[in-house]
């Protein structure tokens, strides 16, 4: 028999989950929320990080999320930034942002995706969130419902249906939504790395010719190394013993932080844009990488995805208190109009400073350390390039607001 729900959510990623989760928490029993993936409640491997910044840390504090990894993140207390060459004997950062004067205490948290992703799964279960292990295969919309098609049989029926399935998204294929789309012909290493020293709530990040080197501060005496490389060049890196990795690791990050250990073997994954011509069809919506895939060296991936999530919740909300269609093009409408600016812009930006940074040679290095060191003598830009980062600048979504204001 065919099943009925309110709003049937394609993905048990973060991005979904938490959309499930934010629907409960805010309409409780009002609304029928189910989430369909294959892959369903699989432990998250590998050793992927996310900056969390304060807005949406507001969300997951609301939901009940952060609570349960309040203790494995990470604040990140300061942001150093440089670019330079790979024999450069010193790398002094031309651009500097720190937390102090922030009203929140801290740029961002550093998170693994792991952690993330057990707390989502555990609070969604908890408020009622069904889960379902099977994929959303394809689906019809229609006047009132839209009727999805699942990999394992029976068909659902759901007022709202939305894709949170990824960067390659089904769902937003069998929609007939078009994407803009390119390879950066890049991949980022990942691996998380000991050290001797504290790191002080430090975040790194040098550009060298290939692209971006990084180390994130983890909990302890730990750093998160995302570390962007040409796709020969880190197949070779793949290759090499603990030792000499971390050889290489030293000559890009220096001594600061005293003698490596490697905690985890490198892995890595591609670098690509995706953007969405447009968020919405006739009763759907796309959410986090089924909507936009940005580039990693702002760190502003998942962030983008929970901004998603808090402003699609907030319509849904704004229309069930009111006893109105949750489906309807007036609510996909609103979300539309939220995200869809706000994400061309944020993701334009991360793709210009990518190209900006890939320009080899001493001329373009010396522009762009010129131009970082003079946004470091501006107090006012910096103020709000860090509030930008930190999700607290435009109109702010129901769920990124204080906890004690939402409640």
């Amino acid at each position: 028999m065919r099943q009925t729900v309110d709003v049937l959510i394609a993905g048990a990623g973060p991005s979904g989950l938490l959309l499930a989760t934010a629907l409960k928490k805010l309409a409780g029993p009002a609304l029928e929320v189910l989430v369909v993936d294959g892959a369903a409640g699989a432990a998250t491997s590998g050793h992927r990080t996310s900056a969390i910044a304060p807005a949406p840390r507001n969300m997951l504090e609301t939901l009940g999320v952060w609570q349960r990894i309040a203790d494995k993140a990470q604040p990140v207390l300061r942001m150093e930034i440089s670019d330079s060459r790979l024999d450069d004997a010193v790398r002094l950062p031309q651009l500097h942002f720190d937390a102090l004067g922030s009203a929140h205490g801290e740029l961002a948290h550093i998170v693994f995706h792991r952690d993330l992703d057990a707390a989502v799964l555990e609070r969604a279960l908890q408020l009622g969130v069904h889960v379902r292990p099977s994929n959303a295969v394809d689906f019809a919309s229609g006047v009132s419902v839209v009727c999805v098609t699942c990999a394992d049989g029976p068909e659902v029926a759901a007022r709202l249906l939305v894709s949170a399935d990824g960067s390659k998204s089904l769902l937003r294929q069998r929609a007939g939504i078009k994407s803009l789309a390119w390879d950066y012909e890049r991949v980022a290493i990942a691996a998380t790395i000991g050290h001797e020293r504290d790191h002080d709530g430090v975040a790194v990040q040098h550009f060298l010719e290939p692209g971006p080197f990084a180390l994130l501060p983890l909990t302890g005496r730990r750093s998160s190394l995302i570390w962007t490389e040409h796709p020969a060049a880190a197949r070779k890196v793949l290759e090499l013993s603990d030792a000499d990795f971390l050889s290489e690791v030293l000559l890009r990050a220096g001594h600061r932080l005293g003698d490596l250990h490697l905690i985890d073997r490198p892995v890595i994954f591609p670098l690509s844009f995706m953007m969405a011509r447009t968020f919405t069809a006739p009763r759907f919506a796309l959410v986090g990488d089924a909507a936009h895939r940005v580039h990693p060296l702002a760190g502003q991936g998942l962030n983008l995805a929970l901004r998603d999530v808090a402003c699609l919740a907030d319509a849904i909300f704004d229309q069930a208190a009111l006893g109105l269609d949750i489906g309807a093009p007036e609510v996909l409408r609103s979300y539309e109009q939220m995200r869809r600016f706000d994400s061309v812009v944020s993701a334009a930006s991360v793709d210009l400073l990518h190209h900006i940074y890939a320009r080899h040679g001493a001329v373009a290095s010396q522009v762009r350390r010129s131009g970082m060191s003079l946004v470091d003598r501006m107090p006012l830009l910096k103020r709000v390039l860090r509030a930008e980062a930190m999700g607290v600048t435009g109109v702010t979504p129901r769920l990124f607001k204080p906890p004690q204001v939402v409640m």
